[in-house]
């Protein structure tokens, strides 16, 4: 994973270091360095796509490892509370977010943690090998911008709208509830309390977008 997010940087410092050779002019050993850059470029470049496909088996592989153990810690403390907990809101919408979630968010924190942490890294190694003045700009140019969005007051959809808007949908989709649904005409119904659900998230996604960031 560290492999995939320096590999093109080092691709893109073998290109830096080509354009330097080429440009320095006619010395005799100039063509012979041009080449074997070029062929060290090559290389990576296979290396970089053996590297894609063996990330693609691995992140798969710790995908599956990682969603079964959250549902077992799941399952564990849905087990072990009391009964009141599952009346009371507040709970179970955190129940019920940590199992939509469970399947893909702890991988998704961990594999970006790996490949930003690992490509910040090189960025800053190649910068200062440029020189130190450049890296020190850029990372004045970039502190604004990272305490500005950790600043940032995050507001997510409510999870009871989620949660009901998911539970009106199970019931217009799902086989046990497709009888009673045509037998009493709820399909109208439940459509539209959907539709105006989902109308509320998505304006509450919106006003979080167009947010600004507080002073």
């Amino acid at each position: 994973m560290c492999c995939q997010a320096v590999l093109p940087l080092l691709s893109l410092y073998l290109t830096k270091l080509t354009i330097d050779a080429v440009t320095r002019g006619s010395a005799g050993n100039s063509f012979g360095q041009v080449v074997l850059l070029i062929i060290l470029a090559g290389i990576i470049g296979i290396v970089t796509d053996i590297c894609r496909s063996l990330t693609g088996l691995v992140t798969q592989a710790q995908f599956q490892l990682v969603t079964d153990y959250v549902q077992n810690l799941l399952h564990a403390k849905s087990i072990e509370v009391d009964l009141e907990d599952y009346e009371n809101a507040q709970y179970y919408d955190a129940l019920h977010q940590a199992q939509a979630e469970a399947p893909y968010r702890p991988t998704t924190i961990f594999n970006k943690l790996i490949q930003c942490g690992c490509r910040l890294g090189a960025i800053a190694l190649l910068l200062l090998s440029l020189h130190w003045i450049i890296a020190a700009i850029l990372l004045l140019a970039v502190l604004p911008v990272f305490f500005a969005s950790s600043m940032r007051i995050k507001i997510t959809a409510n999870g009871w709208t989620k949660r009901y808007a998911h539970y009106f949908s199970s019931l217009l989709t799902n086989i046990a509830h497709a009888k009673e649904i045509r037998l009493f005409k709820l399909g109208e119904l439940f459509q539209e309390r959907f539709r105006l659900l989902r109308q509320q998230i998505r304006q509450e996604r919106l006003t979080l977008a167009r947010r600004p960031v507080p002073p």
